[in-house]
């Protein structure tokens, strides 16, 4: 998203990006939603651009929470950033799908006795709070398992990564199987603990 983007009409970004390069042939909208400079291109704008190029606009009701309050990706992204987990979990409806690319760790779960696999989340554009995480892996049938983000300060630090030790299974259906995965966090366990030791952590 640059200058050049912002700077183009509705018309502009529907004929260009939609129509061209995407050569899409029906168009699913929220009735809020708006394109082009100057939010121009409303759902009545898209409905009559629709119109003359044949192409399908749909326009969806706003889902609510039930409580009054609007359910938008705005909405939920302040949640995850303001730390309320589960919130943001209620307002997506299923758990939060977090993929990246499968590291190298630094082995100390194996030898503690709880192996994990690690993920590089640096193309995730919103990575978890940093700590302890219930969740599910589909491998092919779900498994349960924890993980944990963050930078691993008992074992001396490295970059962010999400640890993930899979609790069922053989050892090979407990391993990545690919480049990239995904693990889907459910539930928030606890913020970030540093302990003096590796035994304290077992323990």
């Amino acid at each position: 998203f640059d200058a050049e983007l912002a700077s183009m009409s509705a018309n502009q970004f529907l004929n260009k990006c939609i129509l061209g390069a995407l050569a899409a042939k029906r168009v699913v909208i929220g009735s809020d939603f708006a394109l082009g400079k100057g939010r121009e291109g409303d759902k009545d704008y898209i409905k009559h651009w629709g119109e003359k190029l044949q192409v399908g606009v749909t326009v969806v009701d706003l889902y609510g929470d039930g409580e009054g309050n609007r359910i938008s990706s705005g909405v939920i992204r302040n949640a995850l950033q303001d730390g309320d987990f589960r919130r943001a979990v209620e307002l997506l409806g299923h758990p939060y799908p977090v993929t990246g690319s499968v590291v190298r760790g630094l082995g100390k779960g194996q030898k503690i006795g709880y192996p994990t696999w690690n993920l590089a989340l640096s193309q995730v554009k919103l990575p978890p709070s940093v700590g302890v995480y219930a969740g599910w892996t589909f491998r092919p049938t779900p498994q349960p398992g924890m993980a944990y983000y963050g930078t691993n300060p008992t074992f001396g630090g490295q970059k962010p990564r999400l640890e993930i030790n899979v609790l069922r299974g053989s050892a090979e259906e407990r391993s990545p199987r690919h480049p990239s995965e995904c693990f889907w966090l459910t539930e928030f366990i606890r913020p970030e603990i540093v302990f003096d030791t590796p035994d304290e952590l077992v323990g």
